[in-house]
């Protein structure tokens, strides 16, 4: 596993519709990680 891998790693991230949260869940789902989220708000979109 090289450095910033996260296959195989499970993340859970609250607050994940928005702002930190999202980055931080869209950013380890690129790396690999398995994920659940949580979060009261709305997901935000984001234009891509």
């Amino acid at each position: 596993m090289s450095k910033g891998d996260l296959t195989g790693k499970r993340v859970a991230v609250t607050g994940g519709a928005r702002g930190i949260g999202a980055a931080t869940a869209r950013l380890s789902a690129e790396r690999g990680a398995v994920l659940a989220l949580g979060d009261t708000a709305q997901p935000q979109r984001v234009g891509r």
